[in-house]
């Protein structure tokens, strides 16, 4: 599996999670802005840097160390499925 696979695995299952909706919707708001994001990602190969930052988060949340995400990743429906950024972006409807 290469690292832009993975991220969108990682993606799809933090997105059913966090957004209580099954990915695949295709009338979805979400759904397109997480296609939308995931498809930049993708062209500018930052899929690598996405992993690395999921995994520093995912690092911090079992060893109970405070994180979060800052800047453009509080609006980021990608950020948001990973657990990167814990603002409530379907509350504050960020991405619609």
């Amino acid at each position: 599996m290469d690292e832009q696979s993975y991220l969108e695995e990682l993606v799809a299952e933090g997105a059913t999670k966090a957004l209580r909706h099954p990915r695949g919707g295709a009338s979805c708001g979400r759904v397109r802005q997480i296609d939308h994001e995931l498809g930049v990602i993708k062209t500018l190969g930052f899929a690598g840097y996405f992993l690395t930052v999921w995994d520093i988060t995912e690092f911090c949340r079992r060893n109970d160390i405070y994180c979060q995400g800052r800047g453009s990743a509080a609006n980021s429906a990608v950020c948001f499925s990973l657990g990167i950024t814990n603002a409530d972006a379907v509350k504050l409807n960020l991405f619609f």
